[in-house]
């Protein structure tokens, strides 16, 4: 019997049978089938993303050699730059076609050569949308494959004499908006009104789609989005509402679907209450139609007549002369009611709201002004649609409206066969091909060196666009409409209605800019397109499995003490240490556990916390064979641009932070410490009395930023006098807000950084601000590498030894161009930029923040003797500006910073992880889970190290029994604590500037920097706790600030104290 005869014979029962028969079980058999299936799915993708690319027809067509992503190839640079602004920068570099890497590194085309994109659209059916973008049709619309036999129906729906029955449709909510505007303007009692024209235009275009498209009522422009249509549409296309990766997943693996994610959930109900609702239309349209028909029932094709296009599309799609065949059912009927809302709505009100906002600029008021007078010699409210297709002036207004601004920027298309596109190379089955709408369509080839100028002019000078004719457009040689089988069905109702749109509102209304004029960025819908297939999900979920629930259970920390159990299998106790008051978790396991503990961390990595300080020295001294855990090193890259070359960076900035250039900053630190005492007692003078809350925290943050600023880079933030206005300031505080994003999230974030390509509030909030401290950074640099070249040598050169100057980057700018460095030391820009953000973060938030908690321990009654005590050694100094080594003289000045240090550091851990498999020496043996006393700590490679650095600085074994006291005497007291030279700490055997070659090189600054401020404000006015006293909490993000947390949970880093005067004595 052959193969296929035997597999006749198989039936459903004998399959049974055979499983009911069978010796193994049935999940072994599932399980079985299911692993053959993974790997032979695994190994497909495999071959697509590595192989396939190889062999790719594109591989010799010009463009980019490098990829930013292994991953994700370039997609991440497209997205994450302006719409079609990557394209334009290729096109510039490669020519008119070229090829990139896509996701998982696919070969895809993007061309703007007339002749290539003609050949692609006018044979539409062989280039058809790419895979994942027709899933993604299928899914929100139910479009299926069967695209000719649908536009043969639709097609008579949309011809001209039915879009001109349309036309009292479109001005009645013309006028109706008109007369809106008018009012708002009316009722402001001036004769301007600042309105949000998109908000307003998206509203009419969809009350015009209701009633032209289906006959239904929205009535948005009077009751807003309240129907229960408008708000199932508007929360399914909601802008950004999905991650790009998770949205193409949906559509790629159809199971992901039923995982029940707040996406998913709100698609179904969307789509529950767009297919009910448009049952319901469909029902009542086709009643309606059967109730005028024949007397025999029946509908002739001929006799499709009517206005709304869905009762035209039941006539058409129910005529007798139409075979049963050819007809659409009522899902694909459904389906168009939302294709009509999407592509007859948000794409003519998107560029009607672009074209408002190019007419508002004073550029273009000239043509504002011409189209208003031709409008105006209209002698109707009303004209025919052929008296306004007679207005030469408006058709070319609308024209360049569509050249200039599509609302697709590009469009998707892929080879469904190998084949070769005219002026371009081969092409392989599946490849994707970009047609960019917007590049071509402001092509200088094409449309002259103005293309990118509003100029309705160029459509009035006759054939002066000859290239223009080449564009496969079915409307003016655009793409906007696309062009060839494909085309855009709708076309022509969009011009109606834009037409009819333009004239009832620019006839009798004027747009400017508003003042101030705000910043307008265009988004595309495609940065939204999807970024990964599901095979990748098979293999990388293997790997993340066995690293999530398998690899703990062999750690060499298994046997370290610590807890047994965790709150969550998903995040172990991070999320119990994080809400904690910091280092309160820990503090606790090592009066349980001991000097050493191990617990379980995020996705249940065991990780080690240790206050050994021997372990300490070993971790700290060993620096680079301990880095920073992944997570913590991704996140500085994605903030400040760090990267792994510490070493070289350090020898170079060394300089910058010696002893003889901070000595040259000591007037910046007292100009700023003493405008901001005269600001305290200004402030204390206008009271009236002899006392003022003032809010410390606010205030110190403001004096250290503009230490910094000036300091650091020659930068005047000026927040004291001014507050936090400067962009540079604004981006800053919005990059370190407290609380952005929930831990657990932004942590996660650290472990899979594509999720940072999700554009939720707290990465586009980062995007934004790291785009202002780069653009000024970048400035800063520019600027300070003039200087330095202007006093350099007559030969151009810059020698190490001859830097001098007062700012850092100044003197980190010519230290990096000495000529007796080596090229390869050099930082390149944008290490010297993300400097500066180092800078900020790193001499401002700690200093201000240390001390604002010494204030508030000075406030203490139990420490008001120390204050006293230290205002007596600050006014015995003669002059208001004691120079450095007078500074440094004064003891208790010195006691008081060193123990200020000490209780209040400000991080309050720092994490390492281990660079490989290794082992590390304690001071104090432990016994271990299985009873054996240990000498040394063996840890895995990878796994992560917490320092407790607040708790090794109030270590009662090493500080004594006041370790939590603010007690200064403690460092004039000769060697009392002899435990602490163990601590390996670059400053007083204290951990606030770690230690080893890791330490913080700028500990000179911040030193002198307290002194001065302490000395200024200290030796002139007394801290006290406010009446009634204010609870404080301590809450970290990056360094611990302190935190009023309100009856409603909201909370505010601040630290409200009584300030007084001090005497003089």
């Amino acid at each position: 019997m052959s193969a296929s005869a035997w597999t006749n014979h198989i039936s459903l029962e004998s399959t049974l049978a055979g499983f009911d028969n069978f010796t193994y079980g049935k999940w072994q058999v599932a399980g079985a089938v299911a692993g053959i299936f993974a790997t032979y799915k695994l190994a497909g993708l495999l071959k697509w993303w590595f192989i396939d690319p190889r062999f790719s027809p594109l591989r010799d067509v010009p463009g980019p050699d490098s990829f930013e992503s292994m991953l994700l190839g370039d997609f991440q640079k497209i997205v994450a730059s302006p719409p079609s602004s990557v394209y334009k920068e290729w096109f510039a570099q490669y020519g008119h076609s070229v090829t990139y890497r896509g996701v998982f590194l696919a070969r895809q085309l993007c061309t703007k050569d007339p002749k290539a994109i003609a050949h692609i659209l006018n044979n539409a059916y062989d280039f058809p949308k790419a895979p994942h973008m027709r899933a993604f049709l299928v899914r929100l619309f139910g479009e299926g494959m069967d695209h000719k036999r649908q536009r043969k129906i639709l097609t008579p729906c949309f011809g001209p004499s039915h879009i001109r029955d349309l036309t009292p449709v479109f001005y009645d909510k013309a006028f109706e908006l008109r007369d809106i505007w008018l009012h708002q303007i009316e009722e402001s009692e001036q004769d301007v009104k600042e309105i949000d024209v998109f908000v307003w235009l998206a509203r009419a275009t969809l009350d015009i789609i209701g009633l032209a498209g289906f006959d239904y009522i929205f009535d948005t422009l009077n009751q807003g989005e309240t129907d229960e249509l408008v708000k199932a549409f508007m929360e399914l296309f909601a802008p950004m509402q999905s991650p790009p990766t998770i949205g193409l997943l949906a559509d790629i693996i159809p199971l992901v679907r039923h995982i029940p994610t707040e996406r998913s959930r709100l698609i179904a109900r969307s789509k529950d209450v767009m297919a009910k609702v448009g049952r319901k239309l469909v029902r009542e349209k086709r009643e309606a139609v059967l109730a005028a028909a024949t007397g025999d029932g029946a509908l002739g094709k001929k006799s499709v007549g009517g206005k709304d296009l869905l009762s035209v599309l039941i006539k058409a799609n129910m005529a007798t002369d139409l075979k049963d065949s050819k007809k659409m059912n009522d899902e694909e009927v459904i389906g168009q009611i939302y294709t009509l809302l999407i592509a007859g709505h948000e794409t003519t009100s998107t560029t009607l709201t672009r074209l408002l906002y190019d007419l508002a600029h004073p550029e273009n008021h000239r043509v504002q002004t011409k189209l208003r007078e031709e409008l105006q010699s209209v002698s109707t409210d009303r004209p025919s649609v052929d008296e306004l297709n007679a207005l030469p002036y408006l058709d070319a207004v609308l024209r360049e409206a569509l050249r200039l601004n599509s609302a697709l920027d590009i469009t998707l298309r892929c080879a469904g066969k190998d084949t070769s596109i005219p002026v371009s190379k081969p092409i392989g089955a599946g490849e994707e091909v970009i047609v960019p709408i917007t590049l071509v369509n402001r092509d200088k080839e094409i449309w002259g060196e103005d293309a990118e100028e509003l100029k309705p002019e160029r459509w009035l000078n006759g054939d002066t666009l000859s290239k223009g004719s080449e564009i496969p457009g079915v409307y003016s040689s655009l793409l906007t409409f696309l062009g060839g089988p494909r085309s855009c069905i709708g076309y022509r109702f969009a011009l109606l209605e834009m037409k009819a749109l333009i004239f009832a509102l620019l006839r009798n209304i004027a747009v400017e800019l508003p003042d101030p004029p705000l910043a307008i960025e265009r988004k595309s819908l495609w940065q939204v397109a999807g970024a990964a297939t599901g095979g990748f999900l098979v293999y990388k979920l293997a790997g993340f499995l066995k690293w999530w629930f398998i690899d703990p259970q062999f750690s060499p920390l298994k046997d370290i003490p610590g807890p047994d159990s965790y709150e969550s299998v998903l995040v172990g106790d991070f999320r119990r240490i994080v809400a904690s008051p910091p280092s309160s978790v820990y503090k606790e396991w090592f009066t349980q556990y001991g000097h050493t503990v191990s617990y379980r961390g995020v996705f249940l990595t065991r990780s080690l916390c240790t206050k050994d300080p021997k372990a300490i020295a070993h971790i700290l001294n060993n620096a680079y064979e301990f880095p920073k855990p992944p997570q913590l090193r991704g996140f500085l890259v994605w903030m400040f641009g760090e990267g792994d070359v510490h070493r070289r960076q350090r020898k170079i900035l060394t300089p910058c932070f010696g002893p003889s250039y901070i000595r040259d900053l000591a007037p910046i630190f007292y100009d700023k410490a003493y405008e901001l005492r005269d600001i305290w007692l200004h402030q204390i003078e206008e009271t009236g009395r002899q006392d003022q809350e003032i809010d410390v925290f606010v205030w110190l943050a403001r004096a250290t930023l503009d230490i910094i600023g000036l300091a650091g880079f020659d930068y005047p933030f000026e927040t004291l006098s001014k507050g936090e206005i400067d962009e540079l300031v604004v981006a800053f505080m919005q990059l370190f807000a407290p609380m952005q994003s929930p831990p657990t999230i932004g942590f996660l974030m650290d472990f899979i950084p594509l999720l940072r390509v999700i554009p939720i509030e707290r990465t586009t909030l980062v995007d934004r601000s790291k785009e202002v401290m780069a653009r000024v950074g970048a400035r800063l640099v520019r600027e300070r590498r003039e200087t330095v070249l202007a006093s350099a040598n007559s030969d151009g050169s810059v020698e190490q030894k001859s830097v001098i100057g007062k700012d850092l980057l100044s003197v980190l700018i010519k230290s990096n161009m000495a000529t007796d460095i080596k090229d390869s030391e050099r930082m390149n820009d944008e290490e010297v930029i993300g400097q500066i953000s180092t800078l900020l973060i790193a001499g401002h938030e700690t200093t201000s923040t240390t001390l604002t908690w010494l204030f508030y321990d000075l406030a203490h009654p139990q420490n008001h003797g120390v204050q006293k005590k230290l205002r007596e050694e600050l006014q015995s100094v003669s002059t208001d500006r004691p120079s450095v080594d007078e500074l440094n003289a004064l003891p208790y000045l010195d006691a008081v910073v060193r123990e200020a240090l000490r209780l209040n550091s400000a991080l309050d851990i720092t994490f390492r992880s281990a660079g490989q498999d290794t082992s590390i020496p304690v001071s104090k043996p432990y016994i271990d889970k299985r009873g054996v006393e240990r000498t040394e700590i063996r840890i895995g490679a990878g796994e992560e190290i917490v320092i407790p650095i607040a708790l090794i600085n109030k270590d009662k074994e090493i500080w004594g029994e006041d370790a939590e006291e603010l007690r200064p005497e403690r460092w004039l007291e000769g060697d009392t604590h002899p435990k602490s030279s163990e601590i390996p700490g670059v400053f007083s055997s204290l951990l606030t500037f770690l230690g080893g070659p890791r330490s913080c090189i700028g500990h000179r600054f911040a030193l002198l920097e307290m002194k001065a401020l302490i000395f200024a404000l200290l030796r002139n006015i007394s801290v006290e706790l406010p009446d009634p006293v204010v609870k404080i909490d301590r809450k970290s993000f990056i360094v611990t600030r302190p935190a009023i947390v309100s009856d409603d949970g909201k909370m505010e880093s601040a630290m409200p104290l009584l300030l007084k005067p001090a005497r003089m004595e």
